[in-house]
């Protein structure tokens, strides 16, 4: 998982048209966990876009750490896999959506896969329309085995 800072931030969205589903990494704040945030660079999965012409986004973020901070309890796992372009073993950062702004989008790195949305879906509050979006991007979904 790649926490560096990535390139010029306006690089990659002056070229590449973000969708829902996909993974990429972007610049997150986390004013609740650190007292003085700093831009922290982190795989997000893009779940719905906002505002005019995709200004903002609603995603689910990763992190490497198990456990959350607050409580001490486990968070659930995301697996990498070649589809969504993680590098180890990963964990839901939160079971909320969080909101980014679109300029804070740095560059793809995969697409979520059918467990990684299953995962998401079961573990985030979501909206019909934003759990179907998932499904509908999760490369290999079988809508014949949903239920």
């Amino acid at each position: 998982m790649s926490h560096h800072r990535e390139g010029h931030p306006g690089a990659w969205r002056a070229i590449h048209h973000y969708v829902p589903g996909e993974v990429v990494i972007a610049v997150v704040r986390n004013p609740r966990e650190c007292a003085n945030p700093t831009d922290k660079a982190r795989p997000v999965v893009l779940v719905a876009s906002t505002g005019p012409a995709d200004s903002g986004w609603l995603v689910a973020g990763l992190t490497s750490k198990g456990r959350y901070r607050s409580t001490g309890m486990t968070r659930p796992r995301v697996f990498a896999t070649p589809v969504n372009g993680l590098y180890g073993l990963s964990f839901l950062w939160s079971e909320s959506l969080t909101w980014i702004p679109a300029e804070d989008l740095r560059r793809p790195i995969g697409m979520v896969d059918v467990a990684m949305a299953e995962t998401i879906i079961a573990n985030c509050t979501l909206t019909v329309p934003q759990i179907d979006g998932l499904r509908r991007a999760a490369v290999g979904f079988n809508w014949g085995e949903a239920a």
